[in-house]
């Protein structure tokens, strides 16, 4: 997170887990097939890199 907070809701099949973004030396990493949800919690600017570019039909959107 570059500013402010962030709170990421990960869910890996095996369980929900949260983890909060709020520094420039933290990150995640997050596989293909990891659910997330991310809460801005404040004014927030977040990072994303990404292998692929966006693709609408690789997404899931309701959580395992």
């Amino acid at each position: 997170c570059t500013y402010g907070r962030v709170e990421i809701i990960v869910n890996d099949g095996s369980g929900r887990k949260s983890v909060i973004l709020d520094s420039l030396t933290k990150g995640l990493f997050l596989n293909p097939i990891d659910w997330h949800l991310m809460n801005f919690l404040e004014d927030s600017v977040l990072a994303v890199h990404a292998s692929e570019k966006y693709d609408i039909e690789d997404y899931f959107y309701n959580e395992p």
